[in-house]
C-alpha cells in the first residue's frame, strides 16, 4: 500500500512537473503586445506628449517668482538701504516677489498647444501600428510553428512508410523474389528520411524559439500550440477587389500612415512657430520688493539750552554803573538709533509694475 502511494504521488508530481500550457493564437498575441518593449517604448512616448501638451497649455498663464537673499559685504559697497558707498561690513537681506505674463507673440502659444495636441495623437497611432506589428509577426510565428509540425509529423509518416517498405523488401529478398540491391535503395532512403526527420525537428525548435522570443517567454518554458480553425466567410468575394482598392483601404486604415499624416501637420505647424518670430512680443510684468541693511539709521536732533552772562559797565552822569548780560542759546545734538528689522521692511517696500514690448529689428 505504501509502495502504491508514493508511486501514484510521484506520477502525479511527474505529471505536474512535464505538463505543458495550452496557448492559442489569440493568447500570444495578447501576451507579445503586453510585453514588447517597443510597445512599451510607444506608451513612454505617449506619457512624454501628454506632458509637453500639458506644458505648453500651461505656459498661457503667469510665471510668480519669489526671491530671498542675504549678503555679508565688506570693504567698500554700496548700501542697499541708501545706495550710497560705504566702507563699513554690514549685512543685508531682501526679499521680492515677481509676475510675468505674455500677452503677445504671434501665436506661438496656440501653435504650440495644438503641435502637442497633434505629436500626441501620432504617438498613439505609432503605439497602434507598434501593436499590429507584434500581433503580425506572432501570427507569422505561430503558424510557422504549426507548419514545422506538420512537416515534422509528415517525414515521420514518410520514415515508417519506408520501414514497412523495407519490412516486405526484406521478405521479397529471402524470397528470391527481388534482388539485394532493392533492399540496400530502401535502407538508404531511410537514412535519409531519418535525416528528414531530424531536420524537420531542428525546424520546429527554431520556429518555437522565435515565437517564445517574441512573446518575451524563457525559451526553456513549455508550451503547446492550439492548431486554429480558420473559416473564410461566404460572402466575401475576393476576385471583385483590385489592387487600387486594396491600396485605398490599406492606406485609409494603416495607423503607420495616419501617424505620418498627423507629424506632416505638426511639421506645418513647426513653420508656423518658426514664423512667429518675426512678430513683436507684448509682456506684463510685476514686482513687489523689500530690503533690509544692519547700516540702517534713525537720525535725531535734540536742542541743547546753554546760557551765556557778559558783564558790562555804564558811566551815567560820572557814575558808573556795573552790570551783566545774560543770553541763551541752543545747540544741536545729533543722535542715531538702529531701525528694526521689521519697520525696514515697511519702510523700504516697493512696487513696480509695466507692459514691456519686444520688437525684432534684425
Amino acid at each position: 500500500m505504501y509502495r502504491l502511494i508514493f508511486v501514484s504521488i510521484l506520477c502525479l508530481v511527474c505529471s505536474g512537473i512535464h505538463a505543458q500550457d495550452t496557448w492559442g493564437l489569440e493568447k500570444c498575441i495578447r501576451h507579445a503586445q503586453e510585453n514588447s518593449l517597443t510597445v512599451k517604448q510607444t506608451q513612454i512616448n505617449i506619457a512624454n506628449a501628454d506632458i509637453n501638451n500639458h506644458q505648453a497649455k500651461m505656459s498661457r498663464y503667469p510665471n510668480v517668482n519669489a526671491n530671498i537673499s542675504y549678503g555679508l559685504s565688506f570693504g567698500r559697497s554700496i548700501d542697499p538701504t541708501t545706495n550710497a558707498f560705504d566702507n563699513q561690513s554690514f549685512q543685508n537681506n531682501s526679499f521680492s516677489i515677481s509676475t510675468g505674463m505674455l500677452i503677445y507673440n504671434g501665436g506661438r502659444i496656440k501653435n504650440t498647444i495644438r503641435q502637442s495636441e497633434i505629436d500626441k495623437q501620432a504617438a498613439v497611432l505609432d503605439m497602434q501600428q507598434s501593436a499590429e506589428d507584434i500581433a503580425l509577426r506572432v501570427a507569422e510565428a505561430y503558424l510557422n510553428v504549426l507548419l514545422a509540425s506538420e512537416q515534422l509529423t509528415a517525414a515521420n509518416n514518410q520514415l515508417e512508410q519506408t520501414k514497412i517498405q523495407l519490412d516486405q523488401t526484406d521478405k521479397l529478398v529471402r524470397a528470391g523474389t527481388l534482388p539485394r540491391n532493392n533492399l540496400l535503395d530502401i535502407q538508404a532512403q531511410i537514412a535519409r528520411n531519418e535525416q528528414g526527420v531530424i531536420a524537420a525537428e531542428n525546424a520546429v525548435d527554431l520556429s518555437m524559439l522565435n515565437l517564445k522570443q517574441l512573446m518575451q517567454l524563457d525559451p526553456n518554458q513549455d508550451i503547446e500550440l492550439e492548431k486554429p480553425e480558420i473559416s473564410i466567410p461566404t460572402d466575401t468575394n475576393l476576385e471583385s477587389l483590385t489592387g487600387a482598392d486594396l491600396f485605398r483601404v490599406s492606406v485609409g486604415k494603416q495607423p503607420n500612415v495616419q501617424a505620418g499624416e498627423k507629424r506632416l501637420e505638426s511639421a506645418l505647424l513647426s513653420e508656423k512657430i518658426a514664423k512667429s518670430g518675426k512678430f513683436p512680443t507684448v509682456t506684463a510684468f510685476g514686482n513687489i520688493s523689500t530690503n533690509y541693511s544692519s547700516l540702517a539709521r534713525t537720525f535725531m536732533t535734540n536742542p541743547v539750552p546753554t546760557t551765556i552772562t557778559t558783564p558790562i559797565s555804564l558811566e551815567l552822569g560820572g557814575d558808573i554803573i556795573e552790570g551783566s548780560i545774560t543770553t541763551e542759546s541752543f545747540d544741536i545734538e545729533t543722535t542715531t538709533e538702529d531701525i528694526p528689522y521689521f519697520e525696514q521692511f515697511s519702510r523700504n517696500l516697493g512696487q513696480n509694475f509695466g507692459v514691456q514690448v519686444s520688437i525684432p529689428i534684425w
